[in-house]
Formats: C-alpha cells, structure tokens, sequence
C-alpha cells in the first residue's frame, strides 16, 4: 500500500499539524513493512526534511500564502495522488 501525506506543516513541529507530519512517516514503516510512504513537504522545508527513505519523498513548489496553501491542497495533492497511486 502506499499513502501520501501533505507535509505543508513540515516546518512547524510546535503545532499539531507539524507534529502529526513530522512523527508519522518515521514511524509508520514500522507499523507495516510493505507500506510505501510519499511525502510531500513544502519547497521552503525541503532542507529540514529527513525522510525515511530518499525515495519516499516528492517535492511539489507552490507559494507560501493561502492561495497557494488552497492551491497545493485542493489541486497539486490530489493530482499529484492520482499520478502515483496512493489512497
């Protein structure tokens, strides 16, 4: 199986959403061997992001505003979803 998941919150590991985004792909190949992980952090992130594997990892570029916070999750996300099969 394989899942994506929106790092948008990368970068903000003080806060809920940064914290569920940074903590989860680390630790869910240890729930489920088969299990791919696509990560899809921010382009202003990318230097922080330790994946758990390099080829776990996309990098979609979209502005940081709302619009492109809109953007990346109402258009590039699901695009980019449907491209690489993941639920």
């Amino acid at each position: 199986m394989r899942i994506a998941i929106n790092g948008r919150f990368w970068d903000q590991p003080t806060t809920g959403s940064g914290q569920m985004v940074c903590q989860l792909p680390p630790a869910l190949p240890h729930a489920d061997d088969a299990l791919e992980i696509v990560l899809v952090p921010p382009r202003w992130a990318t230097d922080q992001v330790t994946a758990p594997s390099p080829r776990m990892q996309v990098v979609v570029p979209y502005h940081r505003s709302h619009l492109g916070k809109v953007w990346l999750e109402q258009i590039a996300f699901p695009l980019l979803g449907a491209r690489l099969g993941v639920i």
